[in-house]
């Protein structure tokens, strides 16, 4: 387990990595880390990523 809250962000994208066996294009990747990073910072702050794409807005966007 690492206490390090960067390494543990990473571990997520070197999950999926390993998992899907990466991406075929740039395009692909670029992609891929920009909706995982934003699902991420979603996450910090317990905000709903489903509801904040299909809204648009944050403001009802609490888990709590």
């Amino acid at each position: 387990m690492h206490t390090n809250a960067s390494e543990n962000d990473l571990r997520s994208f070197v999950t999926k990595r390993k998992i899907s066996g990466g991406t075929v294009s740039r395009d692909g990747r670029v992609a891929r880390d920009t909706m995982l990073g934003l699902v991420k910072t979603c996450q910090k702050p317990r905000l709903s990523f489903y509801h904040i794409s299909a809204t648009g807005s944050a403001e009802t966007a609490s888990l709590t």
